[in-house]
């Protein structure tokens, strides 16, 4: 049985004598977030509305604890990533998110690297940051700032989605563990009614909870709840290291050509994220084309890529080689999909579909977690106040590929 998790369900008593109220939601950081923001709006009244995370394995279970956590201002899409930057700088000096879930600015920069005992170990010409002390200068082919602390930042993924979540808890948000069977729709298909879930994955007994919005944050898994929205996962694999020392906040996006004995010489482009906890945090490009598994869960690791992650990373830094790995793991980011191939500069979507109650808010790609504030927010403005309000997401609007008739 798949385990399909990331739906909310609202059953709102604006109009009848019913006061419990209901959304059911999935618990990554777009759920998360989405749980949070909808108890911080002035319309919300927790007397009578009652808000549930629906999650099939546990928060944060998938891509949304196991990204980089970088963030910038001028992250895709423009529509709302400088909101999102400018949520998260308020949320990190509200709840001090700084110790919380490791929020700090950073730099940025675009870097080739040579890995030790390349062919060419000739020191780049350009200027690179002096705080880049942890690499081989030798291995600096050239260096491009693409951020600094003025418009970047980082969180711990994991450490935040799961702070938000406890946030939303405080305002009476609950948590059901329970797989998602689909959602419940009237007669003509107009409105929704509820959603279904299995209160276990080995249950046949389908239990079905009444809603009037449904918000369907699933990430990747999001066709398995509605068909006809095309979003696959993008899979890439990643390992948390010790550097032998502290290491400073540049964050970089590296294309190396390894140089240790043994490997190949073609380059592999990876993430490079220190950590304001002494680790760092470093992923390979993601694979559009990797099978998707019915759950998080379920997502397999293969050592082989995360040891070649290592390699590289060693190849590069005497700080980073032979470093103890923390973490080695892999996970699908949620991607827009065009005739079966990631679409590029595309999503999320955002906002109402054709069925009144219904509401998308997936597919953000590489930037989930940078802009999962600004989703949340502008999702309980629509919930409550009927559009979004904080941002112009006009391009975003599901109802451009979601039609009501395709729905189930």
């Amino acid at each position: 049985m798949d385990k399909r998790d990331g739906v909310w369900c609202f059953r709102s008593g604006a109009n009848s004598a019913v006061t419990d109220d209901t959304y059911r939601a999935g618990g990554g950081v777009i759920g998360c977030t989405c749980a949070y923001y909808l108890t911080r709006h002035p319309l919300y009244d927790r007397k009578t509305h009652s808000i549930t995370i629906i999650e099939a394995v546990k928060i944060a279970a998938g891509s949304s604890g196991k990204a980089g956590g970088l963030l910038q201002i001028d992250a895709e899409p423009a529509c709302i990533s400088p909101l999102s930057f400018k949520l998260h700088a308020q949320l990190a000096e509200e709840y001090g998110g700084h110790k919380r879930w490791g929020y700090r600015r950073v730099h940025v920069g675009e870097t080739d690297l040579d890995g030790r005992g390349g062919m060419n170990n000739a020191a780049a010409t350009e200027n690179y940051p002096s705080s880049l002390d942890w690499l081989l200068p030798s291995s600096i082919k050239s260096y491009k700032k693409v951020g600094t602390p003025e418009d970047s930042a980082q969180v711990h993924p994991y450490f935040f989605t799961t702070a938000v979540a406890e946030m939303a808890q405080e305002k009476g948000v609950k948590i059901i563990y329970g797989t998602v069977q689909g959602i419940r729709y009237n007669a003509d298909l107009t409105n929704v009614e509820g959603v279904a879930y299995y209160a276990t994955p080995t249950s046949q007994d389908i239990i079905v909870v009444p809603a009037t919005d449904v918000i369907v944050a699933a990430g990747p898994w999001t066709s398995s709840i509605i068909p006809s929205v095309a979003v696959g996962g993008a899979k890439s694999h990643g390992v948390v290291i010790k550097p032998s020392r502290p290491i400073s906040n540049n964050c970089l996006w590296a294309s190396i050509k390894p140089g240790l004995s043994g490997h190949p010489r073609r380059s592999i482009n990876l993430e490079l994220y220190p950590r304001p906890d002494g680790t760092l945090y470093s992923c390979n490009w993601a694979d559009a084309d990797a099978v998707l598994p019915a759950s998080s869960d379920l997502v397999d690791v293969d050592e082989g890529k995360c040891k070649e992650i290592c390699d590289a990373l060693g190849g590069i830094s005497d700080e980073l080689l032979g470093a103890e790995v923390l973490v080695s793991q892999a996970g699908h980011q949620p991607v827009i999909l065009k005739e079966g191939r990631r679409a590029k500069n595309s999503g999320p979507l955002l906002g109402r579909t054709g069925v009144k109650g219904v509401l998308l808010a997936t597919g953000h790609d590489s930037w989930g977690v940078q802009n999962a504030p600004a989703t949340g927010l502008l999702a309980s403005e629509v919930v409550f106040e009927g559009a979004p309000k904080s941002a112009d997401i006009c391009s975003l609007d599901p109802r451009t590929i979601v039609q009501k008739s395709l729905l189930v």
